[in-house]
């Protein structure tokens, strides 16, 4: 795995309420990558469905992490993931350049 992977949910899946909905972390998130390309550019986003077992997340990290918004990096022989939307922010801010998120630093 060269490149960090971003996992986001599908915009528009259907809830286990069978409501239709979007994450909204997830959407912030495509909101930078738009805003961003240059982010954009260096990252690869897969976008999952919403029924659980998220397949493509489980093959690099296992079964008890799976949620979205997720990037997942490699580290040495292994890969690290992480789920919260802070954490993922700041690393787009220290590792990627795009500036600091108001009040998610």
């Amino acid at each position: 795995m060269p490149a960090d992977i971003l996992f986001l949910l599908k915009p528009g899946f259907v809830s286990e309420t069978g409501e239709r909905e979007y994450c909204p972390d997830c959407m912030l998130i495509e909101g930078l990558l738009n805003t961003y390309p240059e982010l954009a550019a260096r990252v690869v986003v897969r976008h999952v469905d919403f029924p659980r077992p998220r397949r493509q997340i489980v093959e690099l990290v296992g079964e008890a992490q799976q949620g979205c918004p997720m990037l997942v990096r490699r580290q040495g022989e292994s890969y690290v993931a992480t789920e919260d939307l802070n954490e993922i922010l700041a690393v787009f801010a220290r590792d990627y350049g795009v500036p600091l998120a108001r009040g998610h630093h």
